[in-house]
């Protein structure tokens, strides 16, 4: 303040990037969720574009809702009643995916397979994540749980039970097309029990502790204030969820190597990546598929002999082909991008020393800056060449068997 510093104005700066920025965490777990629970409900995807649109909203909303962040700093009246009304507003597309979710597994043949279970964690979860901070669109209430233990519940129930379960719904649900091996169903299980048990043991007290006055961001408190108990469950409940955490990568480390292979289309799921064989071959597709309805490959599956039918019409069309061109690898591209790391670091990270600093920020640059034109200059010459690969005609997905050099 002495020197012309504006503790608010910084409070704006953080939070306007704050904010929004959780957005970025939970709209990729929102999607991914969306990929897996038509796969196992067995239905597709209740009010897709509704979806879509609420997706677009919150991304729009989400700026213009830090300052709920700020309600206790003496915003004003028409400030706090602004951000408090655009807090509100963005739980509704938020509650309309959750609605749409529910109405997707409401009458499914619902499989309950792991991804399937960190999905549903997931929908439970953020749920109870979504309740708890629409409370803080109350100003009322959010002077009362501000900078308290219950906002640590809400938005690890938000972040964690929401991002963090959708994107290990994500990884076990991809991993047998990205490695070719499906994770054993009791061990994933397992891993999802005790990760759900861990993670409300740890963060459920929480909400009790910060209405009853435990303030976030204190690293000890005095042992007559009544928090010890549930801080001590917390504490258990951490341990249970760190040996869960271990037990999912440990099984999944254990399957990269030693796990059930497995062909294509694992899940019986909906969309084109599943229709390529397991391992995809690295050009995907000898012909660009067409894509008839929203779930591509189900429909492919649905209806065989039109889609067989397609695909003689369109190879007679063609007449054939001679072969797919790939390029050569290169490992140019790789080293312009450390150039531009260099770069990059040069600029923003050396300015401690102002005097001596100088030089060394600008002989990194320019070492980065030379890296990266090398690498370009080199790429640049390795022209054109590369292979041809000729997929196999009997599969409409080209699988290569044959592959000659290209001169």
């Amino acid at each position: 303040m002495s020197n012309g510093g504006l503790p608010i104005l910084w409070q704006h700066l953080f939070w306007v990037f704050g904010h929004p920025e959780v957005y970025i965490l939970i709209l990729p777990a929102m999607g991914i969720v969306s990929e897996i629970i038509p796969t196992f409900a067995r239905k597709p995807l209740f009010g897709y574009p509704i979806v879509v649109f609420s997706g677009a909203s919150i991304g729009f909303l989400g700026f213009a809702v830090w300052s709920h962040h700020m309600f206790t700093t003496g915003l004003g009246t028409m400030a706090t009643a602004a951000f408090a009304l655009a807090t509100m507003a963005i739980a509704v597309p938020t509650g309309v995916k959750i609605f749409n979710w529910i109405g997707t597994l409401w009458g499914g043949h619902l499989q309950m397979r792991t991804p399937m279970m960190f999905a549903l964690g997931f929908l439970w979860m953020f749920t109870i994540g979504g309740l708890s901070g629409i409370m803080h669109a109350a100003a009322p209430a959010d002077a009362q749980q501000h900078d308290s233990y219950f906002v640590i519940a809400h938005f690890h129930y938000v972040l964690i039970g929401g991002s963090l379960f959708a994107l290990l719904a994500g990884i076990h649900y991809w991993f047998p097309l990205m490695f070719g091996r499906k994770v054993s169903e009791f061990w994933g299980k397992l891993s999802f029990w005790v990760i759900f048990a861990g993670f409300n043991t740890t963060f459920f007290p929480m909400h009790f502790l910060g209405l009853n006055g435990m303030p976030r961001r204190t690293f000890t408190y005095d042992g007559n204030m009544g928090w010890n108990s549930a801080n001590l469950l917390s504490s258990v409940g951490a341990v249970i969820l760190g040996i869960g955490v271990a037990i999912y990568f440990s099984v999944m480390i254990y399957t990269y190597f030693k796990g059930e292979r497995v062909g294509r289309d694992v899940w019986d799921a909906r969309t084109l990546e599943w229709s390529l064989p397991n391992p995809p071959p690295e050009y995907n597709y000898a012909v660009i598929p067409t894509v008839h309805e929203r779930d591509a490959w189900w429909y492919e599956k649905h209806h065989k002999a039109e889609m067989e039918k397609e695909k003689a019409d369109h190879a007679k069309e063609e007449g054939g082909h001679d072969g797919i061109h790939m390029p050569f690898q290169s490992i140019y591209p790789f080293t312009a991008s450390v150039g531009m790391l260099v770069v990059g670091v040069g600029v923003s990270v050396l300015d401690a020393n102002p005097a001596p600093g100088i030089h060394l920020k600008l002989g990194t640059v320019l070492v980065g800056f030379a890296i990266m034109f090398a690498s370009i200059y080199l790429w640049s010459l390795e022209g054109v060449e590369g292979y041809h690969i000729h997929p196999d005609p009997e599969n409409g997905h080209g699988e290569s068997h044959k592959q000659e050099a290209h001169k």
